[in-house]
């Protein structure tokens, strides 16, 4: 009887690994796509030129909160993240964030791209290589608190508009 019941309990203790495992990596991936997490980039560098020639300066944005989305013309789908973009900038317009979509590809090359595909988003050249700001990837976003502390990042393109992302924006942020 003891032999049964010990090998009812570890096909039980094995049932129940297997389904935690599976639940850990459904919900693990699940909970990634909406983690909010703190990213390491050395913003104090960070020079950008507006597509008018103009220097862009973050400390000129403080008391904004900023969306900075580091992407590139010739990234998967760079017109999905541009688009999503522009309507949270519009859906957050009454707590005052701001986006900036920042390449850095040539300023002639940026406008040809903006021109030809019709964002309304504020487009800027980095005038300092991507690499030294420490980003690993592109698409990534960092959403920059009203002291312009990064608060949060994104690697990869999100749906910004979707899955109650704008609400985690907020939520961040303070606003709700």
């Amino acid at each position: 009887m003891s032999q049964t019941l010990t090998y009812l309990i570890g096909k039980q203790f094995y049932l129940g690994l297997v389904v935690g495992i599976i639940l850990a990596i459904w919900g693990g991936s699940n909970f990634a796509r909406y983690a909010v997490r703190t990213p390491d980039i050395q913003l104090t560098n960070l020079k950008l030129q507006g597509l008018d020639g103009q220097e862009i300066s973050l400390d000129s944005l403080k008391g904004t909160p900023v969306i900075l989305y580091f992407w590139a013309t010739w990234a998967k789908k760079p017109l999905e993240g541009l688009a999503a973009l522009e309507r949270v900038e519009s859906q957050l317009t009454a707590e005052g964030v701001k986006v900036i979509a920042i390449s850095d590809e040539g300023i002639d090359y940026l406008e040809a791209f903006v021109n030809k595909n019709a964002t309304n988003l504020l487009v800027a050249k980095s005038l300092t290589p991507l690499a030294a700001l420490g980003l690993k990837a592109l698409p990534t976003s960092y959403l920059l608190d009203k002291e312009g502390r990064v608060v949060a990042g994104y690697l990869g393109t999100k749906a910004w508009d979707a899955d109650g992302l704008v609400e985690k924006v907020r939520l961040v942020l303070g606003h709700k």
